[in-house]
């Protein structure tokens, strides 16, 4: 599930760029989830620092664009995995732009999902 500070109509649209227009999302403005789960609010070099513009440019370099911001920009992110109201793994990002390893995210998924952990 995505949480986003956006409206659900923004929701829509976005994930439909991708082919998701009905993935499962919760609309969080007032980020009561942010807080909830310790996501903090960037500092300026977290969102302009050095290391965050050469993933810009990176990223420009192969073809992506940034959208219209919605939100609060200086907003960091996080990645989470939830079983039965535990959280498993978890990953804060310590930048605009540092994403968990998904793969590891993922073999984490496998491991809760095969083994049946409570």
């Amino acid at each position: 599930m995505f949480v986003h500070m956006g409206t659900e109509q923004e929701a829509k649209e976005f994930f439909g760029q991708f082919g998701h227009g009905d993935i499962r999302n919760v609309s969080d403005p007032k980020k009561q989830l942010y807080k909830a789960f310790g996501i903090r609010r960037a500092r300026t070099l977290q969102v302009l620092g050095p290391k965050v513009l050469s993933q810009a440019f990176q990223a420009y370099s192969n073809g992506f664009r940034q959208g219209a911001t919605v939100g609060d920009p200086m907003q960091l992110s996080g990645t989470f995995l939830v079983y039965k109201g535990e959280v498993k793994t978890a990953h804060l990002a310590e930048f605009a732009g540092d994403e968990p390893d998904f793969s590891g995210v993922a073999a984490c998924a496998t491991d809760v999902c095969e083994l049946g952990l409570d």
